[in-house]
């Protein structure tokens, strides 16, 4: 058994990660392109506002569903009722993911004013319209959601992880086509349109392979039982919940950096692409691996011998992120130069950049250990924690920005980023350890 497990671990450290550096590779050569013929301009900043709260969701939300529904997949084990628990997952999703996508649609202009109160009115129109379209997106995404916790618990990861390379791959693979022909000078409605169809691309692979290996969360079952239903309710509830919460610092910073002044939200958007294509894909990555893993060892309350791999692979990563943290900021005008200093991206638009990510690349490695920290607190069953460390974080970021903005001006954004990250990470590894040296502290069955 041990021997099988230690296999299964090796086997997802060796795929997810070559899929994650993909994802980094073909995420920055977006970024490359973007930069090139889109610089900090108004347009780009408007499909950025529009697209960064769907694609904020289907990133955070498909990772924490998963952390919150592997655990309940795995543990149903053989369970005759696996079917109908898987099923009952599903009906939760679908219903939530509609309610969500309305309610984005329905809320788009409101969404843009909170967004970017230092638009005019034209931008304001441009942004709500293009925020309903690209709401579409999180809708394909939402629905492969089960498919792709089904496929972790038995240890198929390659297509959740394929997630970044197929968001950012449609958009270099457009660029590189229409370099090649063309003036690539797509418009806004080219740019969200992209975003749509690469979630349709995420769902249809999820729902190709499911298939493969016979899992079918759309065949018709009965629903669990009452007390069980609620359970798996209030695990993705609570984790949806401090996801949202969890989204709300980002958009915070883009209204803020509206009212600094234009480019300013551009900036800010290709310093975070590299702190995202980095920081939140490697604590993703072991997400992914490790929570299988780990739930399986806390269940049958494995000696901490069989932790080694787990802590190694986590020390692992979080060695790698201080390292590029540490360099990106040293070398960050240098960075930004070198990937994206041509065309419409100028010297300007590097200096204002380069002073955001000095200060929020240095967040990066307090991120990706708060990640992992979030994940002990879902498999110990901790959903009221997640929420109250959530409102704490948008409070904290409120107060940081309303500290630094008038002080550091453009810097604030990236010094409110460090300060968030790193006060949040500290304070979860004081509230693990507390609950750690509690007796008693075991996981409550799902299934």
């Amino acid at each position: 058994m041990i021997k099988k497990e230690a296999s299964f671990l090796r086997l997802g450290t060796l795929v997810v990660p070559l899929l994650v550096g993909g994802g980094i590779v073909v995420a920055l050569l977006r970024e490359i392109y973007i930069a090139k013929y889109y610089g900090t301009s108004l347009d780009i900043e408007i499909f950025r506002l529009a697209y960064a709260l769907p694609n904020f969701l289907s990133f955070t939300v498909a990772t924490a569903f998963a952390s919150a529904a592997v655990p309940i997949i795995i543990r149903a084990g053989n369970n005759p009722h696996k079917e109908s628990i898987i099923y009952s997952l599903n009906i939760i999703t679908i219903i939530a993911v509609f309610v969500i996508v309305s309610f984005g649609i329905l809320t788009g202009k409101l969404q843009a004013h909170i967004f970017a109160p230092g638009f005019d009115d034209k931008a304001i129109e441009q942004l709500t319209s293009h925020i309903r379209i690209t709401w579409f997106m999180f809708f394909f995404i939402g629905l492969s959601l089960v498919m792709r916790a089904a496929l972790q618990a038995r240890g198929v990861f390659w297509p959740g992880a394929s997630n970044n390379i197929i968001k950012a791959g449609v958009y270099v693979f457009v660029f590189f086509l229409g370099s090649l022909f063309t003036s690539p000078k797509f418009n806004l409605n080219w740019l969200s349109g992209l975003a749509v169809l690469s979630g349709f691309i995420i769902l249809s692979i999820h729902v190709i392979t499911s298939k493969r290996y016979n899992i079918f969360v759309w065949k018709k079952t009965t629903i669990v039982s009452k007390d069980v239903f609620i359970k798996i309710g209030t695990a993705l509830g609570a984790t949806l919940i401090f996801q949202f919460l969890n989204v709300i610092p980002v958009f915070i910073d883009r209204a803020y950096a509206s009212e600094i002044g234009q480019g300013v939200i551009a900036s800010l958007e290709y310093s975070s692409s590299i702190i995202i294509a980095i920081g939140a894909i490697l604590g993703t990555s072991f997400n992914m691996v490790v929570l299988p893993r780990a739930v399986e060892l806390f269940e049958r309350k494995a000696a901490k011998s069989e932790y080694i791999s787990i802590i190694v692979f986590a020390g692992l990563i979080i060695t790698i992120t201080i390292a590029m943290s540490l360099l990106l900021s040293i070398y960050s005008q240098e960075t930004l130069q070198a990937l994206f200093m041509r065309g419409a991206f100028n010297k300007k638009s590097v200096i204002t950049t380069s002073t955001i990510m000095h200060w929020q690349v240095l967040g990066m490695a307090f991120m990706v250990a708060a990640t992992m920290a979030i994940q002990i607190l879902i498999i110990l069953n901790k959903f009221k924690l997640l929420v109250i460390i959530g409102i704490l974080k948008v409070s904290l970021k409120i107060l940081s920005l309303v500290i630094l903005i008038p002080i550091y001006k453009v810097a604030g954004l990236g010094l409110s980023f460090l300060y968030v990250e790193s006060i949040i990470f500290a304070l979860l590894v004081l509230v693990i350890l507390h609950i750690l040296k509690r007796p008693n502290s075991n996981l409550k069955k799902y299934a």
